[in-house]
This record gives C-alpha cells, structure tokens and sequence, in this order.
C-alpha cells in the first residue's frame, strides 16, 4: 500500500481547541484504515507570547470578527499518533495572524519535513494538502525533493489572496487540485488560469449515523426549527428570528440555537423585540449525542452562512431527515438541490428566509416526507469511508479526471 504525506495548518491534537475543525484528520483516518501509511504534518502559527495574552482576554470580540475561534494558547511541537495516522507537529513562526510566513521560515520548515520523512523512512507516494497559507507553497516545495503525485485542496477562494501574484503559478504546479465546493471551484478558476485536472473534495460524515436513523414521520408539522454551529455573525444566526416570526405569523413555533458565541446576546435582545423569548432556547455547546437528540425532535434546521467552505453539520441534519435550509453559492449548493432534498437561501437573507419557510407550512406532509427521505438518501452518498475513498481515488487516477 502506498504512502500519503498530508500538510495542513489546522489539525486535533493535544492542546488544540476542540472547536478546530477535524476535515482533515477525517480523511486522513480513513486511508489509514485502508492500510495506507499516512503521515501528517501540522504546521500551526506560532506568535509572540503577547498575542496569547490578547487572545485570552479577548477572545470572545476576535471570534466574532474573525469568523472562527481563535487559540488562547501556544501549541509546542510534539509527534504523536491519532487513529493511526502519524502526526508531527512543527509550529511555523508569524508576527501578523493571516500573513504569509517569511521565505525563511518556510525553507526551514520544508527541512523539518523532509528531515522527519527521512527520520521515519517514510517516503510520499501523494503529498495533499489543505489551506493555502501555507500548505501551498510547502507543497510546492517538496514537490521538487520528493517528486510526488501533488495535491492542494482549496476551501475557499479568498484564502489564496495572501499569496498574491504567486498564486496562480503555484496551482498550476500541482499535478490535481481540489474543490471543496462546485462554487469554490468555479470562483478559483474564473480568477485564475488553472491547468491542470480538479474534482469536488466533499466531506462525509459518520456511517454510525445513518445506521442510527429513524425514518422522520411528517404526521404533523411542529414549527420546531434548530440551529447549530458557533454564534457569530458570519453564520447568521439572528437572521432565524425575524424570519420566523414573520413565516408562523402568531402560529407558535420554537428555535433551539445550539452553540456559543457572542452573538447569543444579539439573539436575545432580537428575540425580545418580537415578542417571541419564549420560542427561542440557547443551550450553548453540547456533546454531538444531545445535538442529535435535539435534530431528531426538530423539523428544519437552518443555517445560512456567509463564506461557507463546507459544513458538515448540513449533512449530519440531513442524515436525519430534517428539512435543511442552506446558502445559495455555498459549500452546499449542489448537495442540496433546492425543492429536492432542501432549499436554499441568499446568505443572511431574512425576507427570503421568510418566504422559504411560509413555502414549507403550505408542503402537503406527504411532500415533506419525500424532502426529507432525498434529504437523507443524499447524505448515504457522503459518509467519511465514501468521501475519503473519492478524494484518494481522483489523486491517483489523474489521467481519467477531467478539467
């Protein structure tokens, strides 16, 4: 079996946050069960102390303003094993969050790398790497030492303006580049002069999870709407409000937001404005078991994001049969086909939101269950085992990947 070199600057581990996302890790597990040697290398930004102070301190204000949580804490370089991948973590120094690592600093973590491969007699059959800042140019790098098959995996466009004119040479020096979204996908190659041969790089989720399934009955409609991911404003969630209220007009319904952030106080305070605290539950972060429980007693889940790569919570409502509202030039549009398996919405669009709901109350129930059995029979299509094996499959069979 052959061995993939994995390059990526957010991954689980001691002392990183839970709230990281996983993406990678889920993939990498995977081949590794399939008996393939996988190797990760995570390359975290390191920063003066002082940023960790400022972190901890205002943590809550950054997160909102950047979209995502940030880390509190300094992660040190370490190896390790995690679901049998081999993991070793190099931190790579930055005075400026969102800036590119100097010349310098990447040459020396290209060293480390090939210092490490050499270390462990691990030679890459397939070097794959996420995020461009900055697993691209590393990538780039070691492709000229070890001449591997070279993968980059993009989550959104805009995470490739930090490198600037370098970047459309950069891509063009993969030998595949994946998308996570067809819309992602399209931007990249509207902006730049791309080359060389791309697929869709989905993510999946649990089998567990659809062998848990009971089929949803749509006996009766209980206006029971959910929410679930961190409450900040990139995600929209105060938009589920007035979007509501004006859809059930006076008819009762309820809004579990499942998450934390600083937006929760903008939730309450918008809640209150329409008379309608009563219908809205916060219940902060959950264990994945009770934010199951929660969809299984729900009918709709929303989430209508601004500069959504890919959420796999979609697919875990999905797998559960709710009715799934997500953004429209997104990283569910094209999983989702609108009025097929869910509908979609202009980002932060409470008036649309609106009528999308309004929509789905005039649904025969018998519409409803089909929505929701689509909705469902897509998400088999996307499990970890599936997505994992597709994106393996398209890195080593280029030559049958069409442009």
């Amino acid at each position: 079996m052959k061995n993939i070199l994995v390059i990526t600057p957010i991954y689980p581990g001691p002392g990183i946050p839970e709230t990281d996302t996983q993406v990678v890790h889920y993939f990498a597990k995977e081949w590794a069960k399939e008996g393939y040697r996988v190797k990760t290398i995570f390359i975290p930004s390191i920063f003066p102390s002082l940023y960790y102070c400022a972190a901890r301190i205002f943590k809550d204000s950054i997160s909102t303003m950047a979209g995502f949580k940030v880390r509190t804490n300094r992660p040190s370089d370490m190896k390790y094993t995690l679901d049998s991948v081999e993991v070793t973590r190099i931190g790579i120094k930055k005075f400026i969050p969102h800036t590119m690592p100097s010349s310098a600093a990447l040459r020396k973590i290209v060293e480390k790398i090939i210092a490490d491969c050499n270390e462990s007699k691990f030679v890459p059959d397939y070097i794959t790497g996420h995020f461009a800042n900055p697993s691209l140019k590393i990538i780039a790098m070691l492709k000229s030492h070890f001449k591997s098959t070279c993968c980059y995996v993009a989550h959104s466009v805009n995470e490739l303006e930090v490198l600037g004119n370098e970047a459309e040479r950069l891509l063009n020096k993969m030998d595949i580049i994946g998308f996570r979204s067809k819309h992602t996908g399209y931007l990249i190659q509207k902006r730049y002069s791309v080359a060389v041969p791309s697929f869709i790089c989905y993510s999946g989720i649990p089998e567990s999870l659809l062998g848990e399934r009971k089929e949803k009955q749509f006996t009766h409609f209980r206006n029971k709407i959910v929410f679930v991911g961190n409450l900040i404003a990139n995600k929209n969630p105060t938009a589920l409000i007035p979007a509501a209220a004006t859809a059930f007009n006076g008819t009762p319904f309820e809004i579990t937001f499942v998450g934390d952030g600083k937006e929760s106080e903008k939730i309450r305070s918008i809640a209150a404005k329409y008379n309608c605290s009563s219908s809205i539950s916060l219940t902060g972060r959950l264990p994945r078991e009770k934010v199951l429980d929660i969809m299984d007693e729900s009918d709709i889940f929303i989430m209508i994001s601004n500069h959504e790569a890919f959420g796999l919570v979609y697919l875990e409502a999905m797998s559960r049969g709710l009715i799934t509202i997500a953004s429209k030039r997104n990283g569910f549009d094209g999983i989702i086909r609108d009025g097929y398996n869910g509908f979609l919405c202009e980002s932060g669009d409470q008036m649309e939101l609106s009528l999308i709901l309004k929509h789905i109350r005039s649904l025969p129930l018998e519409e409803l269950q089909r929505i929701s059995a689509n909705a469902y029979e897509s998400a088999s299509e996307l499990t970890d085992h599936k997505a994992a094996m597709m994106y393996i499959n398209a890195i080593s069979h280029i030559d049958y990947i069409l442009v």
